[in-house]
């Protein structure tokens, strides 16, 4: 969001790219995934997805268009309780940073999703978006 000159945050229309989510979410993800280097294990680079999609799916679901702030308030409880990893709460705030720079007015949020074993030894992210009710993607 972006803030009026008086300060008060001024709401952003929620934008639904055509793009596919997948992509987006490579593109997101892309500070955690590459220091993964070519062939992680597939328990890491599905933990590292999972956050990824978490941090995602907690901040889409914080906008107003989803009206469930709540799941963002959770994210946030795990990520500065104080048994929390500093290196789990530095990931989380470049994420953070990365989707509000880059990423603000996305709506989508990511339903199911799955790595698919591909032919380089590496995985590819399979997962479809989700839209709020009331509203169509480009396509639909």
């Amino acid at each position: 969001m972006d803030q009026t000159p008086y300060g008060r945050a001024r709401v952003q229309a929620p934008r639904f790219p055509d793009t596919k989510i997948s992509a987006t979410l490579l593109e997101f993800g892309e500070p955690l995934l590459l220091p993964l280097g070519k062939s992680p294990s597939l328990d890491e680079i599905r933990a590292t997805w999972e956050f990824i999609v978490w941090v995602w799916n907690s901040h889409v679901m914080a906008m107003p268009c989803w009206h469930q702030p709540e799941f963002l308030e959770a994210l946030k409880g795990v990520v500065y309780a104080r048994i929390t990893p500093c290196e789990v709460k530095e990931a989380y705030e470049e994420l953070a940073a990365r989707r509000r720079e880059r990423f603000a007015d996305d709506a989508r949020g990511v339903g199911e999703w799955e790595l698919i074993a591909n032919r380089e030894g590496g995985y590819n992210l399979r997962c479809d978006a989700r839209v709020p009710r009331g509203f169509q993607t480009p396509s639909g």
